[in-house]
């Protein structure tokens, strides 16, 4: 009994023990499960919370999100359905395929999402493109895509982002840059942009043109090192440098040279400014700049002009005063000349007055040519082309030219007496004469040297005489050589330019290699220079020879042809009007004289049968020469008239015979000459 209350109590135990044993494991069993659900629990709520952050996320962003797969939206925010102008996510959804819209062109489709398959997931693959909207307008878009597994299979996930205001706004600035481009290279002037190290950022075409450069050859170039000449670099280079570090002003005012890429030199007046970014430092230089070389040159062309200009007018004055000068020397000379021829015939040949009247003679004969080289210098006009022996007129100026020849050059004249005769005007060819003569003293003028004039007769092969067709000529050779610092190649090839010179202001400028050069042209001739500098410089001229034959000097026989005929012999010098008077009357001549040309108007018209020939001075008052030959030839056109005159300006003895007038003779007054002038218009009437 007590064996089974025992037994039964130790099952009873037992049991208590196994029931709390099993409620411990049931505990504990219950308090696991209670512990899964709560993890559960979170883990819901963590996930829920997620998912709200996520939507929250993409609902709100700017940026389109959506998922496709074969173009079927699987997924999208109203950010993406606003891009393309759906009002709602859920209309964007119910289209089968997002293609016409979102993705209309193929090259589009291939280029993105072709390359986000081949990129599998791993980088996104983007690109740029025009979409469509759903009222049809055009929208730019900035698309990423990339793979992505949505429900347990290959999606592509996108995010888009509304690119138009920013492609507008780089739109504008490129329409600006062209738009300011375009404005540059319109510009008349250069533009040249430099950094503040002078390295080109800019350049438009205007100033391509003038620097000859294509603008890669330019650009990240220093401007200082590439066209500014080498003479003058490192000082603009310091006036650069002192321009950057703002020492010179925000603008600057200057004109300067730049060499071209073929190593001409252009003149450019700059207007130069700061370039400063927004916390005002200088950054660089925009420069603007005129091409001045053309108006420069045309500048000094015209100073030279103005020079010719008044040189010419100091010609003219000069002419005017010498040809003054000579007609009075004239008048003087003329009873010098006259009473001496005939006080030669007073006196016993051989005697001391004779011999003494000689001196006189041959000193007033000097005189006399002397005048008639300082009439050469002053006359002025046309062309009078005539047979002349070219000899004498380089005799004459080199007359003139030994006057005045600095004393360290010696002139080694050779002349050959037997050149045949020219046909030319002896008042230029002596001026040309004189003009290059006077360049080779100034060659000269320092060291000195010796001037050789030489003059020859030359034959020229055919082929040398290109201004005759052709044809072979006889010319005479003028050859005019100094041993002076000769000149330099460039200034040679531009030495019969019009208005170039070498010259210093004040120097003068002569008569013009380029007048020389007309002059010689003009008489049917050439002219050649050959100089090196440092050797001297020779002219060679060649003019036509001629058949004609010169007018000769008259002979040294003093007498004067005689005759009876009256003569009305009018000069307001009286000593000329006596001195002619009383020469002709040795002559056997009947002779009147008057002083006075209206009073010998009046005699003339009350006894125009009274004289055979009147002789009359040109300048004198009241009535010209000219005038009173023509108011006597109203009166009575069939009576010869000479001429006479101290200076001859415009008159010429064609020009008078067109006016009825017989002969024309310059002063001073030799017996023989106007005595042989007389008998050939008498004997010619």
């Amino acid at each position: 009994m007590a064996d089974n209350e025992k037994a039964k109590k130790e099952r009873l135990s037992r049991t208590k023990e196994e029931l709390a044993a099993e409620l411990e494991a049931m505990e504990a069993r219950m308090l696991k499960a209670e512990g899964a659900e709560t993890r559960r629990k979170l883990a819901e709520d963590a996930l829920y919370e997620f998912e709200e952050r996520y939507r929250h996320l993409i609902g709100g962003s700017i940026q389109g999100i959506y998922v496709h797969r074969e173009w079927k939206v699987l997924f999208a925010n109203q950010a993406f359905a606003g891009i393309l102008g759906y009002s709602s996510v859920k209309e964007l959804m119910a289209l089968d395929s997002i293609v016409p819209t979102f993705a209309p062109y193929e090259v589009d489709r291939l280029k993105v999402f072709r390359d986000a398959r081949k990129r599998g997931g791993r980088a996104p693959s983007q690109y740029e493109y025009d979409a469509i909207r759903k009222d049809g307008s055009i929208v730019t878009v900035l698309n990423i895509a990339r793979m992505v597994k949505w429900e347990g299979e290959q999606a592509i996930q996108c995010a888009i982002i509304d690119i138009s205001d920013r492609k507008q706004a780089e739109q504008r600035v490129l329409d600006e840059k062209e738009r300011a481009e375009n404005y540059l290279n319109i510009a008349g002037t250069m533009i040249v942009a430099l950094s503040a190290q002078g390295t080109v950022t800019l350049v438009n075409r205007k100033g391509r043109e003038i620097l000859g450069y294509e603008l890669i050859e330019l650009i990240g170039k220093n401007w200082l090192e590439t066209v500014i000449p080498e003479d003058v670099r490192q000082e603009k280079t310091e006036d650069f440098q002192r321009l950057i570090a703002g020492e010179a002003g925000n603008v600057v005012m200057h004109e300067g040279g730049v060499l071209t890429k073929r190593g001409d030199l252009r003149l450019i007046d700059w207007h130069v400014t700061l370039v400063r970014d927004a916390t005002g430092k200088i950054t660089g230089s925009l420069s603007s700049g005129e091409d001045i070389s053309e108006r420069e040159l045309a500048t000094r062309e015209r100073e030279q002009l103005q020079t010719q200009l008044r040189q010419a007018e100091k010609l003219k004055t000069i002419g005017t005063l010498a040809g003054g000068i000579a007609h009075d020397f004239n008048n003087i000379l003329t009873p010098i000349i006259g009473y001496s021829h005939m006080a030669l015939g007073e006196v016993a040949e051989g005697s001391q007055a004779y011999s003494d009247i000689e001196r006189v003679v041959k000193g007033a004969n000097r005189a006399k040519d002397l005048v008639k080289q300082i009439l050469t210098f002053s006359r002025r006009g046309e062309l009078e082309m005539l047979p002349m022996e070219m000899q004498k007129v380089v005799e004459d100026a080199l007359k003139l030219i030994e006057a005045s020849s600095p004393a360290n050059v010696e002139i080694h004249p050779e002349i050959d007496p037997n050149c045949p005769p020219i046909m030319g005007d002896p008042s230029q060819l002596h001026q040309v004469v004189m003009n290059l003569c006077t360049n080779a003293f100034s060659a000269m003028k320092d060291s000195g040297g010796v001037l050789k004039v030489s003059l020859e007769p030359f034959e020229v092969e055919a082929k040398f005489a290109k201004g005759q067709s052709g044809i072979r000529r006889n010319y005479n050779k003028l050859r005019i050589s100094d041993t002076g610092a000769g000149i330099d190649p460039e200034t040679l090839e531009r030495i019969f330019e019009p208005f170039f010179t070498t010259r210093e202001v004040g120097e003068g400028t002569g008569m013009g290699l380029a007048t020389v050069h007309g002059i010689i042209a003009s008489h049917g001739g050439e002219i050649f220079v050959d100089s090196k500098p440092g050797e001297g410089t020779s002219f060679d001229i060649y003019l036509p020879q001629t058949t004609f034959q010169a007018r000769g000097d008259a002979s040294e026989d003093a007498s004067i042809p005689e005759g009876s005929e009256r003569i009305l012999f009018v000069d307001d010098e009286e000593e000329i009007a006596i001195l002619g008077k009383q020469m002709l009357e040795r002559a056997g001549y009947t002779v009147t004289t008057d002083t006075d040309s209206q009073n010998a108007l009046e005699m003339f018209k009350k006894r125009p049968k009274d004289f055979d020939l009147v002789v009359t001075d040109q300048a004198m008052p009241k009535l010209y020469g000219v005038k009173l030959a023509e108011e006597i030839l109203k009166i009575r056109a069939d009576i010869p008239i000479i001429l006479i005159s101290g200076f001859a300006d415009t008159i010429t003895t064609e020009s008078v015979q067109k006016m009825g007038i017989s002969d024309f003779v310059m002063k001073p007054l030799v017996g023989r000459e106007l005595g042989r002038a007389i008998r050939q218009a008498l004997d010619g009437a």
